[in-house]
């Protein structure tokens, strides 16, 4: 799937509303690299950086993602490998008493094994990686004491996808500041500059509009237990399938065999005009121009003062009109190792997903009803694993040092195994200094 990295993070990033899930899949992919958000630690619980209010702060994160399909595993017709290396500079400066303002830019450096099959091409003009340039301004206000509003404004560009997104929310605290209800909008306008097939053809440009609604309810149920709950409406129009993906018709009388090398198939076209085998051809993944999506997701944390200790749940529920369905309970445990000075955090989250309805591991289609137009299918078809069934666990762990007042050093990481073979590891290191 095609990754659109930083602003499935600006909001959390920059204290905005609750982020948009902007990945074509409902699998999350943790955000390593960014701090916890310190919001429901109740008392005893490590708290995270940033919550002191200063005159500002600077903050340099930089992450790295890995997707391992060394064994060919999800689409058996595509190496799905892939790595993610990104920057991220955060200044933070308060203007006044009440405003605070954010600017946060990011740069990835995104190679995988689709990119570099299509370096090949001249459309590519020999890139081997795609280069990420993303760059967001925010703003939060306080009103007044129980009243808070933000918005945020920022673009980002890459080789062939340009992007403008825009947002806002506002939070009130009631009930003597035991509760805090929130809401927020995220809209993103996305041009699809280049649409690039799977052998290199140039399609011209195309669109996605991407609207997030987003409301939220956190309340203290004592000094040691806090709770929150959250909601998120998405509407997406436009281009939602990935270009180069390729969907790989076989005659149901001679299937081919998932030990083929998975790049076997795309290559083929390209190679020096050599055929296909036989009964076999390849059209471009199609996708409805539409998607409706909804979460629900919640946590309840309890701390321990007395042993510096924290427990949460968490869990996620998701569902859209592609027919994916998915559940993703949490468990967490924070720990103060050396009081004031270094904290830990042990995470284990397990996801399971339903497949698309579009989606099939194998599409045996006799060549009678096949599209003559492998670029214009006849009907909606998908091998992307990130829309197949599957289910994953992650186990993750993060410290957090504070040598000195206003400076805050953290190093984390998680892996996640995947049940389709498409295991994912990621490490994150970031520095803080408020001043």
């Amino acid at each position: 799937m095609r990754l659109l990295l930083v602003p499935a993070f600006l909001c959390a990033a920059l204290s905005v509303a609750v982020g948009q899930d902007r990945a074509a899949s409902p699998n999350e992919r943790p955000a390593a690299r960014l701090p916890d958000s310190d919001k429901s630690a109740p008392e005893g619980q490590p708290k995270a950086e940033g919550a002191k209010k200063s005159r500002g702060a600077v903050e340099f994160r930089i992450g790295y993602y890995d997707n391992d399909d060394d064994d060919s595993s999800g689409n058996p017709f595509l190496d799905e490998s892939l790595t993610d290396i990104e920057p991220v500079v955060i200044v933070e400066f308060q203007a006044t008493d009440k405003l605070r303002l954010s600017l946060m830019g990011s740069y990835d450096l995104v190679s995988s094994a689709s990119i570099a099959r299509l370096n090949d091409y001249d459309q590519r003009s020999g890139a081997s990686s795609d280069n990420y340039f993303g760059l967001d301004l925010a703003a939060r206000y306080e009103a007044s004491e129980d009243f808070r509003w933000n918005a945020h404004a920022g673009a980002s560009r890459e080789y062939d996808y340009l992007s403008f997104g825009f947002g806002g929310g506002a939070e009130i605290d009631l009930l003597e500041d035991n509760v805090t209800l929130s809401g927020g909008l995220n809209v993103f306008f996305d041009q699809v500059t280049k649409v690039i097939r799977f052998n290199g053809q140039d399609e011209g440009t195309d669109n996605r509009l991407s609207v997030t609604v987003n409301f939220g309810y956190y309340q203290i149920l004592s000094p040691t237990v806090h709770f929150s709950l959250g909601t998120s409406l998405t509407y997406q129009s436009g281009f939602l399938q990935t270009a180069y993906n390729g969907v790989v018709l076989e005659d149901p009388s001679r299937p081919q065999s998932d030990s083929l090398n998975p790049d076997f198939f795309l290559d083929l076209p390209r190679g020096g005009g050599l055929p296909l085998p036989g009964g076999v051809s390849i059209e471009a993944e199609k996708l409805p121009e539409t998607r409706i999506r909804v979460a629900v997701f919640g946590e309840i944390r309890k701390g321990f003062p007395s042993t510096g200790t924290g427990l949460g749940f968490a869990t996620r529920l998701y569902a859209d009109d592609w027919g994916i369905v998915s559940a993703a309970p949490e468990l967490r445990l924070y720990q103060w190792i050396v009081q004031d000075l270094l904290r830990v955090r042990v995470r284990y989250r397990f996801y399971n997903q339903t497949a698309a309805d579009a989606y099939d591991d194998h599409f045996l289609v006799p060549i009678s009803a096949r599209s003559r137009d492998p670029f214009r299918p006849n009907k909606e078809r998908t091998q992307d694993a990130d829309l197949g069934a599957f289910f994953s666990n992650t186990i993750g762990l993060k410290l957090v040092l504070t040598p000195a007042e206003g400076v805050t050093v953290d190093v984390g990481g998680d892996y996640v195994l995947r049940s389709d073979g498409i295991n994912q590891l990621l490490f994150s290191f970031g520095v803080r200094w408020e001043f």
